[in-house]
């Protein structure tokens, strides 16, 4: 026990090492023991604040991880899915997306266009000198290879430039109006009806352009206004059909 200013304080206590500390003595063995429990009591809450925060940040990465792992094997680096169709192979087995390696060559040949336009439109102009019909057959034999995209691209180009098209329809009739028809124009076009020439032609594109379902149901609601519309014309048409129907099974 060591007398203070404050009253006696007993060794063992962090009062007494305090007071040593304060006489310029060295604390003795109980002293300091009770300031390193009071000290490490003292410090406890804050470590373990700290490790639970770690924890907590060390499960956070590695949720992180896996979802970065399961992100890598579902898509590429820019998002794109891995599917048959867009997923290529590398040389020594690794996965190569090819709308990826698309993209990179449109913006290299972008690129190299806006450096080189002068020089490239030298070579487009010498090249179309030399094939004039280069073009349309370049054009025809992308389109046998891809149907559907280009049916895809043309649709999507007319509604894009619906407005644009209107404006160049009515500007070119205006300047070319159309010859009127005649009773030997109706009376030809009948025949070619009857006979079935022109019939044969239709059933060749439709066999070779097949409708998709939305096409076929906006023909049918077409048909339809059509027959309200104008009910008398319909069941004359009606009656021209089955009459080329009649000459065609008498043939």
């Amino acid at each position: 026990m060591t007398s203070g200013r404050k009253g006696d304080t007993v060794c063992g206590t962090v009062s007494g090492c305090t007071l040593h500390y304060k006489r310029g003595e060295k604390p003795c063995g109980p002293c300091r023991t009770a300031k390193t429990a009071y000290e490490r009591a003292r410090r406890q809450p804050k470590v373990e604040e700290a490790r639970v925060e770690r924890e907590a940040a060390r499960a956070q990465r590695q949720i992180e991880r896996e979802e970065s792992k399961r992100a890598k094997s579902a898509a590429c680096r820019r998002g794109h899915p891995w599917t048959p169709e867009s997923t290529g192979r590398q040389r020594y087995g690794y996965r190569l997306c090819l709308i990826c390696k698309r993209e990179r060559a449109h913006e290299r040949h972008a690129r190299n266009y806006a450096e080189n336009r002068e020089q490239f439109l030298a070579w487009t102009a010498e090249w179309d000198a030399t094939h004039p019909n280069g073009k349309r057959d370049k054009d025809q034999r992308w389109r046998k290879r891809h149907p559907e995209r280009a049916r895809a691209r043309g649709t999507s180009w007319r509604e894009r430039n619906i407005e644009h098209r209107r404006q160049w329809a009515t500007q070119y009739y205006a300047e070319h109006p159309p010859r009127p028809r005649t009773e030997e124009d109706r009376e030809r076009d009948r025949l070619r009806y009857l006979s079935g020439e022109r019939s044969a032609r239709q059933r060749a594109w439709r066999a070779a352009h097949p409708p998709s379902d939305d096409e076929r149901a906006a023909a049918r609601e077409r048909d339809r206004l059509r027959r309200e519309a104008d009910p008398v014309r319909y069941r004359a048409k009606h009656r021209e059909y089955y009459e080329r129907r009649r000459l065609l099974d008498a043939s």
